[in-house]
């Protein structure tokens, strides 16, 4: 009987990990939690994978986040806006239906990370601490605005 109640609970418990998304960040953690895509468990570090899949819109404005690792999951997002907040990359390489991004005000990005494939129309990163940039990814880009960033090398299409 117990072999049989370990097995079950290793087998619910990869269960419930494979429905989760690792989410360090507290204060992203929280914007789930109150927007639908949380586990139900606050201050816990996961989210709901397909709460997080189902979010087409992420209005993270001032909210404080540092570290943005678990939007990866979110692989239905079209729109972005990420304003005054503190992380340091910004990594949309696996959020291939992005439409637009807008993450202007946030003094410590440095990193902007995107995929071939990924179908971004409107970059703003204004105002940050960008020094490089590859926009040759971005084949649907019509407007980009970097304007007040430390860039040194922009490569486009």
């Amino acid at each position: 009987m117990k072999k049989h109640l370990l097995l079950f609970f290793f087998i619910f418990s990869s269960f419930l990990a494979a429905q989760t998304t690792f989410v360090p960040d507290d204060n992203f953690e929280a914007y789930l939690e109150a927007n639908g895509a949380g586990n139900g468990i606050p201050n816990d570090n996961l989210a709901s994978t397909p709460g997080m899949q189902g979010l087409p819109f992420l209005n993270i404005q001032n909210q404080n986040i540092a570290d943005l690792t678990g939007i990866e999951a979110m692989t239905n997002l079209f729109t972005i806006i990420a304003n005054g907040n503190t992380f340091i990359i910004l990594d949309v390489s696996n959020n291939t239906n992005l439409n637009t991004i807008i993450a202007n005000n946030n003094p410590n990005l440095t990193t902007f990370v995107t995929a071939a494939g990924n179908n971004i129309r409107t970059l703003n990163l204004s105002n940050s601490a960008i020094t490089q940039l590859d926009t040759s990814l971005l084949l649907n880009l019509e407007t980009l605005d970097v304007s007040n960033n430390m860039i040194a090398y922009i490569e486009c299409f």
